[in-house]
C-alpha cells in the first residue's frame, strides 16, 4: 500500500478566459492532489476540496518547498497517514493574473473567474474523479472567493474605483456596488444559500496586519444572529506564515462534509 498521494496536473482550455482583458493565458493548469492508492472505479466515493490560492500566488505556488515547514502535498500526505482527515482530493486552480490575482469574481477588468471555477472547473472535475460532496477552502483573497462561490450569483461588475483619483470625491453609485461584495452584507442577502451548506468554517488572527480580523468579527456576529451554524476561531497570530491553520480548517471541513 503506497502511504502517499500523487500530484496531477492538468492542462485546461478555457473558453470563458479566452477573452478577458488582461490577455492573461486563457489554457491554465489545474493543479489535483489525489490521495493515497485513489481509484476512480473504487465503490467508496471521495471527499474533493477545491483550494484557492491567495493573491500573489498561482496554483504551483502551494506546491513549493518550504525550508521550515511543509508544503500541500507533504501536508495532506501527513493529515491522511495520521487520520486528521480521511481519502480527500484537493484542487487547485490557477487563477492568476497579471494584477497579481483576483477576488475569484466575474470582472470586465480581470476575466470570470466566477464563471471559470463553477462552470467549467467543477464539471471537469467531477467528470475526471469520484468525489461525493464538494467543499471550498482558501486563505485571504482565496478565503473571500471560498465565501463567494458558496453564494450562487448572477450579476457580473467592472473595474470602476469608487472615488475619484484626483479629488478623492466618492462616486456614489460604484461604491454602492462595492459594498454589494462585501461579506458581511452578502450573508444577509444569501442567508438561504448559506443555511444549505454544510460546513462554515471561518478563522482569523488576531493580530492580521489588515485588519481581516475586524471584519471577522462582525460576520461571526451577523451569522450568530443569523442563527447560521458556523465555527469561528481567532488565533495568535497575522496574515502570513500560517499555513500551520490548514491542519484544523482541513480536518473541520473533512469530518463536517463526510457526515
Amino acid at each position: 500500500m503506497n502511504e502517499n498521494g500523487k500530484i496531477v496536473i492538468h492542462r485546461f482550455e478555457s473558453t470563458l478566459l479566452r477573452l478577458n482583458a488582461l490577455k492573461d493565458p486563457y489554457v491554465r493548469e489545474v493543479i489535483v492532489y489525489l490521495p493515497p492508492n485513489y481509484q476512480k472505479s473504487k465503490s467508496k466515493e471521495y471527499l474533493s476540496i477545491i483550494l484557492l490560492p491567495s493573491f500573489g500566488s498561482n496554483a504551483r505556488a502551494l506546491l513549493n518547498i518550504d525550508p521550515l515547514g511543509e508544503n500541500i502535498e507533504q501536508r495532506l500526505n501527513r493529515l491522511i497517514r495520521r487520520k486528521y482527515i480521511g481519502p480527500t482530493i484537493v484542487v487547485i486552480p490557477d487563477c492568476f493574473t497579471r494584477f497579481g490575482g483576483n477576488q475569484y469574481i466575474n470582472s470586465t477588468a480581470t476575466g470570470m473567474y466566477e464563471s471559470y471555477i463553477i462552470k467549467e472547473i467543477v464539471p471537469f472535475i467531477r467528470a475526471e474523479y469520484n468525489y461525493s460532496h464538494l467543499g471550498v477552502l482558501g486563505k485571504s483573497s482565496g478565503g473571500y472567493g471560498a465565501l463567494y462561490l458558496a453564494n450562487p450569483k448572477n450579476k457580473e461588475t467592472g473595474f470602476d474605483l469608487p472615488f475619484d483619483s484626483y479629488s478623492g470625491e466618492i462616486y456614489s453609485s460604484v461604491w454602492k456596488r462595492w459594498l454589494s461584495r462585501d461579506p458581511i452584507r452578502m450573508v444577509t442577502r444569501y442567508r438561504k444559500n448559506i443555511e444549505k451548506l454544510k460546513c462554515v468554517y471561518i478563522d482569523c488572527g488576531n493580530k492580521d496586519e489588515f485588519n481581516i480580523n475586524l471584519g471577522t468579527r462582525i460576520l461571526h456576529s451577523k451569522l450568530t444572529d443569523m442563527d447560521i451554524k458556523h465555527y469561528y476561531e481567532e488565533f495568535d497570530g497575522g496574515h502570513t506564515n500560517i499555513s500551520y491553520r490548514l491542519d484544523k480548517s482541513l480536518s473541520k471541513l473533512y469530518t463536517d462534509l463526510s457526515s
